[in-house]
């Protein structure tokens, strides 16, 4: 598990603030899902503005370009990354439609600052130890403890083809 740090500044946090809610517009009006939260009381629209604010992080430490995009359910948040957010700094959160080809980011979310904790493959994460209802939601999910996390500082060359 890592600790690294991530400090966005006010118009950082504006930015991703308007992408959150845009995004939560998006999933308003094509009667789309809420997102898995690891707090059974946050509200959509907080998880679309902590999630589009965990891209910008990770985009930020690896210094990738993040566009922000509204609508492309499924594809990458940054470069070659998907990014998860955690409200109270717990588990990563995998759900059954995550792709298992990807490497999942944990971003421990209290804005402005922001701590990349590491990152998992998609199907690594999709075993049966993970699987559970953490978040008392009835909408259970692959639950993967910090601790099990590799370090984020080994995407840094993935990262550095994609800058």
């Amino acid at each position: 598990m890592d600790n690294i740090p991530v400090v966005l500044t006010m118009c950082e946090m504006i930015t991703g603030s308007q992408i959150g809610a845009r995004r939560q517009c998006y999933a308003i009006y094509g009667k789309l899902k809420d997102t898995n939260s690891d707090d059974p009381l946050e509200n959509p629209w907080e998880a679309h503005v902590r999630g589009a604010l965990a891209e910008m992080a990770v985009a930020k430490h690896f210094k990738l370009y993040w566009s922000g995009s509204v609508g492309e359910v499924g594809g990458d948040d940054v470069g070659p990354f998907q990014v998860k957010h955690s409200k109270h700094d717990l588990d990563l959160i995998i759900q059954k439609r995550c792709r298992p080809d990807r490497k999942y980011i944990l971003v421990a979310c209290t804005a402005p600052n922001l701590i990349l904790r590491g990152w998992f493959w998609g199907a690594d994460a999709k075993v049966d130890h993970y699987w559970g209802d953490k978040c008392r939601n009835s909408r259970p999910a692959f639950f993967v403890p910090q601790s099990e996390l590799h370090s984020v500082t080994e995407l840094d060359d993935e990262a550095r083809k994609w800058a």
